[in-house]
C-alpha cells in the first residue's frame, strides 16, 4: 500500500472507518504523453478481462522493487515491461483485449504509426554513437 515502486498499487486511504471499503487504484506505468482516453479504456478492459477470467494478480509486494535482485523479482513473478517501443508494439500486436478495446481501425493505425516512429528512431545517429564510434 505504501510501496511506490510497484506498477499498480492501492494507496492507503485515511478518511475514517466508514470509508474502509473505498479503494483507489494507482497505475504508475502510463507515459504522460499518452492519450488518457485510450489508455484508460485499455486499462479498464484489461482489468475487467482479468476479473472475468479469474486471473490471480498475486500477493502484494511491500519491498522496494528497484532494490531487488533479478533472482528475487523472478521468485516473486515480477516481470519487466518492454524497454523499447518495438518491444511494446510486439506485445501489443498479440494482445486480443487491446485489439477488441480499440477496434481494428484504431489498433491497426496506431501500430502502423508507431512502427513508423520506431523506424525513424532507428535511423537517427545519436551523439553517443558519434562519440563512441567516430571520435578518435
Amino acid at each position: 500500500r505504501r510501496n511506490r515502486s510497484a506498477l499498480i498499487r492501492i494507496p492507503v486511504y485515511h478518511r475514517g472507518p466508514e470509508y474502509a471499503a473505498y479503494k483507489r487504484i494507482e497505475y504508475r506505468g502510463a507515459d504522460p504523453s499518452c492519450n488518457p482516453y485510450l489508455a484508460f479504456s485499455c486499462l479498464l478492459m484489461a482489468g475487467l478481462d482479468g476479473i472475468k477470467r479469474k486471473i490471480d494478480p498475486g500477493d502484494p509486494v511491500d519491498e522496494d522493487i528497484y532494490k531487488m535482485t533479478p533472482e528475487r523479482r523472478r521468485h516473486l513473478g515480477i516481470v519487466e515491461l518492454p524497454t523499447t517501443l518495438k518491444e511494446a508494439l510486439d506485445e501489443m500486436k498479440s494482445d486480443e483485449v487491446i485489439h477488441r478495446t480499440l477496434g481494428s481501425h484504431i489498433f491497426d493505425a496506431f501500430i502502423e504509426y508507431k512502427m513508423n516512429d520506431w523506424r525513424q528512431y532507428c535511423l537517427y545517429i545519436t551523439p553517443w554513437e558519434i562519440m563512441k564510434y567516430l571520435d578518435y
